[in-house]
């Protein structure tokens, strides 16, 4: 049966082979690569797949004349690239612009990252956490890039917490005054989404309400003003109980 599908239909099974490629491509693409598990987007691609092996399939068991075979799959080969094209450049564009907030994804980005900038993150999130809050997103032309993770902890740890982290960290600002001074040299808190994580403005500047543990924040180039930079580490949130885990490119 096969030497005669292999002898008779050269063609389609040339475009199983090639369809079937391109969806196993994709898919290693959304395992490995992507900031998200898209099942609607796999799907799609292993689409040209089926078609072309259910016209295989006809074509074998029923007498077509060459020139309606030769139509079919032109026809079936144009609209499959077209929907491939189409999927690619979705997938795409949710890479590029889609906010993620579904905390299922955190292991899938943390994959992405250095182990030097996740050395603070933890390797799975708590099972007993609560009031976990997640966000990431793609950097695009001027706009950076950033993954948050927080969630709430129990006030007895916090002392433990406080001290692997002061042991680990390159600078430790305890108050908004320290934050300021450091903006000009370390990073700009002020600029970042950070500060909405912790709610800067409604602390006075004498506040000791959190800690920030900074365990890099460098500007790309040039001296002055930070244009642009990164900056990682962990905030706890004293008052409120709470750990904010921060990744920021700009």
């Amino acid at each position: 049966m096969w030497k005669m599908i292999i002898k008779n239909n050269k063609v389609n099974l040339s475009m199983c082979i090639i369809f079937f490629i391109l969806g196993c491509l994709n898919l290693i693409i959304n395992n490995k690569m992507c900031r998200f598990f898209q099942l609607n987007n796999i799907v799609i691609a292993f689409i040209p797949f089926l078609v072309a092996s259910i016209l295989l399939m006809i074509f074998y068991k029923k007498e077509i004349r060459t020139n309606t075979m030769i139509i079919i799959n032109t026809i079936v080969i144009s609209l499959s690239i077209i929907l491939l094209i189409i999927n690619f450049g979705k997938l795409i564009i949710s890479e590029t612009f889609d906010r993620n907030t579904d905390v299922k994804n955190y292991p899938r980005i943390r994959k992405l990252y250095s182990d030097n900038e996740m050395q603070y993150f933890p390797a799975e999130i708590p099972k007993d956490a609560e009031n976990i809050e997640f966000e990431e997103w793609a950097a695009f032309m001027q706009g950076g890039s950033g993954l948050y993770l927080s969630y709430d902890i129990d006030s007895k740890n916090e002392e433990k917490i406080d001290e692997e982290l002061r042991g680990k960290s390159k600078y430790v600002l305890e108050s908004i005054e320290e934050i300021k001074i450091a903006g000009e040299n370390i990073c700009v808190l002020a600029d970042s989404e950070i500060s909405e994580a912790i709610d800067y403005n409604s602390y006075p500047e004498s506040s000791d309400k959190f800690i920030i543990y900074i365990s890099e924040a460098r500007k790309s180039s040039g001296d002055g003003y930070w244009n642009h930079g990164i900056q990682y580490g962990v905030i706890i949130n004293k008052d409120k109980h709470r750990i904010i885990y921060f990744h920021e490119y700009w």
